[in-house]
């Protein structure tokens, strides 16, 4: 299978080490991205729920916006939506 991202020129000694360097520096510092949310999300002390509470209005209006929304999923599970 061909790979079109592949460049066919010749890439001479130099070249590699250069890259072979910036791929050491980049690899020995790289974090696993989903570990490093779980820990920041642990340390929020942001209530979630409230937020989404003030964002949309009040308690009231997410509840009802959260009805909205599953009488509508259900309704396209239901196949009942032609969009």
């Amino acid at each position: 299978m061909e790979e079109p991202w592949r460049s066919t020129r010749e890439v001479d000694e130099r070249t590699r080490e250069l890259v072979a360097a910036s791929s050491r520096v980049v690899l020995a510092t790289h974090v696993e991205p989903r570990e490093d949310m779980k820990a920041e999300r642990a340390l929020s002390a942001l209530d979630s729920r409230q937020l989404a509470e003030h964002l949309n209005g009040g308690k009231e209006k997410l509840q009802r916006m959260c009805a909205r929304g599953a009488l509508v999923a259900e309704a396209a599970a239901a196949g009942e939506l032609s969009m």
